[in-house]
């Protein structure tokens, strides 16, 4: 059986290979979930004019709205269909730059963007294009949503190791795992994004979502190191090499991976069955699991999903 993965971004079709019968037919979008970017302005007078026009664009109820956001003095959301751009001026931390852009560009879409490129200017001193050359980011959201795919059968092994957090539901299923903090220069954010979305439990979905942290030009953006090559994924509803095993016996090694770690768990299990074990996860990686083939649609997603 064939995996395709279907990117919207380009509506390319990408054939992987053999699949699990478990998860036959998964398909894999990527999208770039969340993006921050700076401006340094050094001009007083620019400054003072940026921190008038934001002030007054928040008596705007129509296309603005005053919120909240951490380090920041002042800030607005320009409201563009179902998303918003947040806008932040003055931060608290002097070292830090003194405007801030942050956004959803996949919530957006193309409408979204071209509406938040014709509305920037009413409130900055640049268009949409002009601060894109400006800016720098800081922050990129990576993600990948794997339809037909079950987190409860999946284990993720970061490349250097990570301190994790999972987090079960109330029958026990797994529900959302962190690797990292989020304060950590990697950071993995892995859930259960039908049940987010209250999509019922026929429905599968796990998303995989990295924050990368960057300090480079927007140009740079489509060239970013993949961040999927750090990412091991394990399927571990595959039991065929430990055929002898019972299925509880299966379910409990499952569930010391996920509290424990693979290495640990691995090491709990007799010396006279820990190579089968090894032996079997080493071959537990899925077909779909392709982080090279993923990532070649990488570019186009960014230019896909944010003119400029």
């Amino acid at each position: 059986m064939t995996v395709t993965i279907i990117f919207p971004a380009s509506n390319k079709h990408v054939v992987v290979g053999s699949s699990p019968k478990k998860h036959s037919k998964p398909d894999l979008s990527l999208k770039l979930d969340k993006i921050s970017v700076v401006v340094q302005v050094k001009n007083d007078s620019l400054k003072e004019e940026i921190k008038k026009s934001i002030y007054n664009s928040s008596k705007d109820s129509e296309f603005f709205k005053s919120i909240k956001v951490p380090g920041y003095k002042a800030s607005v959301a320009l409201k563009v269909g179902p998303g918003s751009v947040g806008i932040s001026i003055v931060p608290k931390d002097k070292d830090a730059s003194f405007l801030r852009l942050e956004w959803n560009p996949s919530a957006l879409g193309l409408e979204g963007h071209n509406t938040f490129a014709s509305l920037i200017g009413t409130v900055l001193p640049w268009g949409y294009a002009e601060i894109l050359t400006l800016a720098k980011v800081t922050r990129a959201d990576v993600a990948l949503d794997c339809e037909g795919v079950a987190i409860t059968d999946l284990e993720f092994l970061p490349k250097s190791p990570l301190k994790s957090n999972v987090y079960f539901g109330p029958h026990g299923e797994t529900e959302t795992i962190y690797l990292g903090s989020r304060k950590s220069p990697s950071f993995w954010r892995i859930y259960d994004k039908a049940k987010e979305q209250g999509l019922g439990p026929n429905k599968q979905i796990t998303r995989l979502e990295k924050t990368v942290r960057l300090a480079q030009q927007f140009a740079n953006l489509p060239s970013i190191k993949n961040p999927f090559l750090d990412l091991k994924v394990l399927d571990l509803s595959r039991k065929q090499w430990l055929a002898w095993l019972s299925d509880w016996q299966w379910r409990q090694f499952q569930d010391s991976c996920r509290l424990r770690g693979v290495n640990s768990a691995l090491w709990s299990i007799p010396k006279s069955h820990r190579m089968a074990y090894r032996y079997s996860l080493g071959n537990a990686t899925p077909a779909w699991w392709a982080p090279k083939l993923i990532w070649e649609e990488w570019p186009e997603a960014v230019s896909a999903l944010i003119p400029g």
